[in-house]
C-alpha cells in the first residue's frame, strides 16, 4: 500500500499548506491564523520535509542557533501549540501531527510546493510529447502558485535558509523553462523584454543570457546579441575573475559564425549549445517511468531489475527510490549487499540498515516486527551473490503488508510475487540528424563521462558521428561507456574508435561460451582496460579483488607487496589504476584515505587472479593475516580514547572480516587458527556494533574447526562466544561456551584467560540465578587477579564482586568493594571501567537516599561512556538509575527517558539485571503516577522516538540541578 493507504487521516477537506511565499494555512479558500514566530517555523520546517520523520533533535537544531537548556521542552510546548491550532482548523487536525518511531512528521497531502513540482513535471513531459499549448498551460498554473519570496516570514530561521536557495532555484528554472516554450512556439522577438528582464535580476546566471543572445540573433540583431555575451563576460570576469563556460563560448562563436544550427530551439541543439541542467541519472527516462509506474502499480510489492553487471540497475534503482520515497509514509531505505557473500548475513545486513540490532531475536524475527506496521520501500541492491536468501523476501513480504521491496540482481530470484524489470541498454540513436545523435541516452551519458575527465570536451558533429560508433561497438552499456570515455584525456575520438577496434574481436570471450553477448562486451572492455596497464600494475589489480568494501594502503601493501619490496611501485600501481577508472579514492569516517573497487570490476580482477590458484591462496592468506593482526592491534590500543577511533574503524572492515573468516574456515584450507584471531580479539567490536548474533555463528564454526585443542586463541574464541551467548539468552550455548573456555584456560594455566572465562561463567551463573557459583567465580577472578599484579585486572574484579553483592541486597559489603574498585581502575585509564565501577557506587547511593554523591557519580559515569562511545547494557544501566532519581522531581523527563531506555534495551538485546529490573519498574510507576496515564505514554512515545546524545544533555543537566537542590538543603 502506498502513503495514506493503510491507515487514513482524518479528513481534512479543503486544508492546504502553502511555503512559496509566506508560510500559510488555507481551509476552503480562508486563511488561518497562526503565530509568529517559532511555531510557524516549526510548521514550515515539518512542511519543507514533507513526508519525512524529524527527531526532536533535528528540529530543535534547526529552530534555535544556540539552543537553551529546555529547548526539548520548548518544543514539546510548540508542538501542542501546533496541535491545537489544527485541531481548531479542521476536526481531527491535531492527529495530522505525528509523533512516529522515526520522529515527527506531517501529514500535509496538499502542499503548495509538491503541487509546483508535480506541475512541472508534467508541463515538461507534454513539452517532449509535443503538445505545446498544453505544456505552456500547465508551467503558468505552476508559476501562478507563488506568493512571494518562498518562506518569507522564516526566512531567518537556521534550517530556512537551503530550502529557500532550493524553491528560489526551481522557481528560477521554471521560468527559464516557460521562456523556452516560447521559444519552441516561434515567439523569440516577444520574450525579449522578458529575458532582459530576467538577466537583469541574474547577471551572473548563464542560462537566461543564453537564452536573450539567441533571441536576438533570431531576431536579426546579431551585434546585440554578441554585445550581450561581451557584457556577461566582462561581469563575469569582474566580479568572480572567472571565464564563460565552453557552452556559451561555443554560441558566442556559433553567432559570430551565423551556423545553421542556431535555428533550433535551444534544448534541441546538443553540442555546442546545451543547455539542460545536467541531470544525476543521465537519459534513462522512459525506463524511469516505467519502472516507477512498475513500482507504483499495487501489485507489485517486489520488483527486480535484471540485467548483466554494469547496465546500470544501480542507477536506475536509486533514481526510482528518490522519486517514490515521499510517496510512502515511512520513507525508502537502501540497503547495499554488494560486500555480504553469505546468505545468512543478509536479514541482519536489513537490520543495520533500518536501525534494528536486536540481538535477543533472530534478524528476521526483527526485520519483520519492526517493518509489521511500516509503509516503506526497502531497496536491496547487488542480491545476485546471496541468492539463496530470497526466500525470506517472500516470508518478509508476508509479514508486512505495506512493504514494497526493489531489488537489483543479475538474474530473476524466481519467486511468486516477483515482477521482473529488464534493464536495457542506453538507448541508441535511430537517425543520423546532429540533434537525434546529440539526445540519444548512450551519447548523452558517453559525454558526460568525458566532461568529467575533461571539462573542456566537446563534439562537432563528425566527433558525434564517432561517439555513435564507440556507443555501438560496446553496445551502450554504461560501465563500459565510462571505461571508454575515461580516455578521453589521451586519445582522441578516432584514436579510440580504433582501438576498440582491434581490441574487441581479440578480447571478446569465445561465442561457445556460456555467457550472455553483452556481458562477453563487458568482459572485452574490461579486459581492454586492464591490458592497457603495465605489467605490475596487472598483477596489483587481480591480487587487490580479495578486499570485499574496500581497502586502505596499509592493507594493500600487506597483500601485493613482496618483503623488501619498495612502498612506491605499489603507489604507482594505485595511481594508474584510478587513471583507468579501475579504482576509486575515497575517505573513511575519520578522513584517511581509502580505496575500493566498482564490484564488476572487482569480480573480473577476481577472475584473473583465480587463474592462479596458488597465487590467490597466498593473496588470501595475507588478507586474512592481515586483519587478524589489525583485531589483535585493536584489542590492545581499544582504551580511553582510543576505542571509538577503533569502533569506526572495524566497522568499516566488516565485510573484509567476514571475507578473512570465511576464507580461513573453508573446507580447503584447514586454517581456523586465523578465525579464532578474529573472534576472540574482536569480541568488543562485535557486541558494540550489534553484531552479536552473527559474531556468536562465527564462533561457534571456528570452535567447531578448531585442529588444536589447547591454544590461547581458542580459549578467547570460546570465551567470546560465552558473552555472546549469554546475551542473547541462549543459556545452553553459554554454559557450553563457558565450561569449554574455563577449563582450556586452566589446562593452559594462564591467568589472564581464566579470569576472562571466569567472569563471563559468571555472568552466566548469574542469568541462572546460581547466585552460589557466580560468587565462587568472582572470587577466584580476585584471586587471580592480585597474583597477576595488574591493578587494573584487580579493579575490574572487585568491581563484579561489589555490583554482584549489590545485586543481592548486600549494600554493606558492596560499598567497600567499589570504593577499593574505583582508585584502581582510575589508575589504569580504564575508563569504561571506571565508569562501571561509578554506576554500581550512584546506585548504592540512591538507595541509601544520598542524592548529591549519586548524582555526581551519575553524571560521571555518563559522560564516561560517552567519551568513549559506549552503548551497551552498561550505559543502560546508568539511564535507569538516573530515570529512578528523577522520576519524583521531573517526571515528564523521567518518563521520556525510560521510553528511550526500553528502545535502547531492545537495540542493543540486553536484558536488565534484578536490581536494575526493580529500578526500572520503580521509576515508571513513580513517573506514571505523576503523570497520570495519558501524559506518561505520550512522554514515553516521545523518548522512544527521541535522539539519545540530545536526551543524555537534558538527563545531565537535570541532574546537576538535584544535586544543587539536594545540596543547599543538606
Amino acid at each position: 500500500m502506498r502513503d495514506g493507504a493503510s491507515r487514513p487521516h482524518p479528513s481534512t477537506g479543503d486544508l492546504a499548506f502553502g511555503i512559496l511565499g509566506p508560510v500559510e494555512v488555507r481551509l476552503a479558500g480562508r486563511t488561518l491564523n497562526l503565530k509568529r514566530g517559532r511555531q510557524r517555523a516549526l510548521l514550515a520546517m515539518l512542511l519543507v520535509n514533507r513526508g519525512r520523520p524529524l527527531q526532536a533533535a533535528e528540529l530543535i537544531e534547526g529552530l534555535w542557533e544556540d539552543p537553551p537548556r529546555t529547548a526539548r521542552t520548548a518544543l514539546h510546548g510548540l508542538v501542542s501549540e501546533l496541535r491545537r491550532s489544527l485541531a481548531a482548523a479542521v476536526a481531527g487536525g491535531d492527529e495530522l501531527l505525528e509523533l512516529t518511531p522515526s520522529g515527527y512528521v506531517l501529514h500535509a497531502e496538499l502542499l503548495d510546493a509538491h503541487m509546483f513540482d508535480e506541475l512541472v513535471g508534467e508541463s515538461d513531459s507534454a513539452r517532449q510529447s509535443g503538445d505545446l499549448a498544453r505544456a505552456c498551460e500547465l508551467l503558468d498554473r505552476a508559476l501562478g502558485l507563488w506568493r512571494g519570496p518562498p518562506l518569507a516570514d522564516v526566512a531567518l530561521e537556521p534550517f530556512a535558509q537551503p530550502h529557500v536557495l532550493r524553491l528560489e532555484e526551481s522557481l528560477l528554472a521554471a521560468r527559464e523553462q516557460r521562456l523556452e516554450l516560447e521559444f519552441d512556439l516561434g515567439r523569440h522577438v516577444e520574450v525579449i523584454p522578458q529575458l532582459r528582464s530576467l538577466v537583469r535580476e541574474q547577471p551572473l546566471r548563464e542560462r537566461p543570457r543564453a537564452l536573450l543572445m539567441l533571441a536576438l540573433y533570431r531576431a536579426g540583431r546579431q551585434a546585440e546579441a554578441l554585445e550581450a555575451f561581451r557584457d556577461f563576460r566582462r561581469q563575469l570576469i569582474d566580479e568572480l575573475g572567472l571565464e564563460p563556460s565552453h557552452g556559451l563560448r561555443a554560441l558566442h562563436q556559433a553567432i559570430l559564425e551565423q551556423r545553421a544550427e542556431l535555428e533550433l530551439r535551444p534544448a534541441a541543439v546538443g553540442d555546442p549549445v546545451r543547455l539542460a541542467s545536467r541531470k544525476e541519472l543521465v537519459g534513462r527516462r522512459q525506463e524511469l517511468e516505467r519502472l516507477v509506474s512498475l513500482v507504483e502499480d499495487p501489485s507489485s510489492r517486489l520488483v527486480t531489475l535484471t540485467g548483466p553487471g554494469g547496465i546500470g540497475k544501480t542507477s536506475l534503482a536509486m533514481a526510482a527510490m528518490r522519486m517514490l520515497a515521499h510517496r510512502y509514509r515511512d520513507g525508502a531505505v537502501p540497503v547495499h549487499l554488494a560486500s555480504v557473500r553469505e546468505p545468512a548475513l543478509v536479514m541482519s545486513t536489513i537490520a543495520v540498515a533500518l536501525g534494528q540490532n536486536d540481538a535477543s531475536q533472530s534478524p528476521a524475527s526483527a526485520v519483520a516486527q519492526l517493518l509489521s506496521t511500516q509503509n516503506l520501500l526497502l531497496v536491496l541492491d547487488n542480491f545476485e551473490q546471496v541468492s539463496a536468501a530470497a526466500p525470506e523476501l517472500q516470508e518478509l513480504l508476508h509479514a508486512a503488508p505495506e512493504l514494497t521491496i526493489m531489488v537489483t540482481s543479475r538474474r530473476p530470484l524466481g519467486l511468486e510475487s516477483e515482477r521482473e524489470f529488464a534493464v536495457p541498454p542506453l538507448s541508441m540513436p535511430d537517425g543520423e540528424r546532429h540533434r537525434v545523435l546529440a539526445k540519444a541516452d548512450a551519447v548523452e551519458f558517453f559525454v558526460d563521462r568525458a566532461r568529467r575527465v575533461d571539462p573542456d570536451f566537446h563534439a562537432t558533429e563528425s566527433g558525434l558521428h564517432a561517439i555513435v560508433d564507440i556507443c555501438r561497438r560496446l553496445e551502450a552499456l554504461p560501465l563500459a561507456l565510462e571505461l571508454a570515455a575515461s580516455r578521453v584525456g589521451v586519445l582522441s575520438l578516432p584514436q579510440l574508435c580504433a582501438r576498440l577496434e582491434r581490441a574487441l574481436p581479440l578480447l571478446s570471450v569465445g561465442a561457445s561460451a556460456r555467457v550472455a553477448d553483452r556481458h562477453r562486451t563487458m568482459r572485452a572492455a574490461l579486459t581492454w582496460s586492464e591490458q592497457l596497464l603495465q605489467p605490475s600494475t596487472r598483477a596489483v589489480f587481480a591480487r587487490l579483488s580479495v578486499f570485499l568494501g574496500g581497502f586502505d594502503l596499509d592493507a594493500a601493501a600487506a597483500v601485493c607487496l613482496a618483503p623488501g619490496q619498495p612502498e612506491v611501485e605499489l603507489l604507482d600501481a594505485l595511481c594508474e589504476l584510478r587513471e583507468h577508472s579501475l579504482l576509486l579514492r575515497e575517505a573513511d569516517r575519520d578522513g584517511q584515505a581509502r580505496f575500493r573497487m566498482l564490484e564488476v570490476i572487482r569480480e573480473y580482477a577476481q577472475e584473473l587472479l583465480d587463474a592462479r590458484p596458488d597465487e590467490a591462496a597466498a593473496a588470501r592468506r595475507l588478507h586474512a593475516e592481515f586483519y587478524a593482526k589489525l583485531c589483535e592491534r585493536a584489542e590492545a590500543e581499544m582504551m580511553a580514547d582510543e576505542q571509538a577511533t577503533w569502533l569506526r574503524r572495524l566497522d568499516v572492515e566488516l565485510a573484509n572480516l567476514r571475507a578473512a573468516l570465511s576464507f580461513s574456515l573453508a573446507t580447503d584450507q584447514h586454517d581456523p587458527s586465523t578465525a579464532l584471531r578474529i573472534i576472540g580479539s574482536a569480541r568488543r567490536f562485535w557486541w558494540m556494533s550489534g553484531h552479536i548474533r552473527e559474531a556468536l555463528t562465527w564462533a561457534d564454526r571456528a570452535v567447531r574447526s578448531a585442529q588444536t585443542p589447547a591454544s590461547p586463541q581458542l580459549a578467547k574464541a570460546l570465551s567470546a562466544g560465552t558473552a555472546f551467548a549469554n546475551i542473547i539468552g541462549d543459556r545452553s550455548a553459554a554454559r557450553d561456551f563457558g565450561q569449554r573456555a574455563l577449563a582450556l584456560a586452566r589446562e593452559l594455566d594462564d591467568p589472564i584467560l581464566v579470569v576472562s572465562a571466569a567472569t563471563n561463567c559468571a555472568n552466566v551463573a548469574i542469568s541462572d540465578g546460581d547466585d552460589e557459583l557466580a560468587e565462587r567465580l568472582i572470587r577466584e577472578c580476585l584471586v587471580h587477579a592480585g597474583e597477576i599484579g595488574d591493578p587494573g585486572m584487580r579493579g575490574i574484579a572487585l568491581c563484579n564482586l561489589g555490583g554482584f553483592e549489590l545485586g543481592r541486597g548486600r549494600d554493606a559489603v558492596a560499598g567497600p568493594l567499589l570504593a577499593q574498585a574505583i582508585p584502581l581502575l582510575r589508575e589504569a585509564k580504564n575508563l569504561e571501567w571506571v565508569a562501571h565501577a561509578l554506576n554500581n557506587q550512584a546506585q548504592l547511593h540512591y538507595r541509601q537516599n544520598r542524592l548529591v554523591p549519586a548524582c555526581r557519580e551519575l553524571i560521571e559515569s555518563l559522560q564516561l561512556l560517552r567519551s568513549v562511545r559506549e552503548h551497551s547494557a552498561l550505559s543502560l544501566h546508568c539511564l535507569v538509575v538516573a530515570c529512578a532519581i528523577l522520576s519524583e522531581r521531573e517526571p515528564a523527563l523521567a518518563a521520556r527517558a525510560i521510553g528511550l531506555t526500553d528502545s535502547q534495551v531492545e537495540h542493543v538485546g540486553a536484558s536488565h539485571e534484578r536490581d536494575v529490573k526493580a529500578m526500572s519498574e520503580h521509576a515508571r510507576a513513580a513517573a506514571r503516577r505523576a503523570l497520570g496515564p495519558v501524559e506518561f505514554e505520550r512522554a514515553f512515545e516521545e523518548g522512544q522516538a527521541a535522539d539519545r546524545e540530545a536526551m543524555l544533555d537534558e538527563l545531565v543537566a537535570a541532574l546537576e540541578a538535584v544535586a544543587r537542590t539536594e545540596g543547599r538543603r543538606a
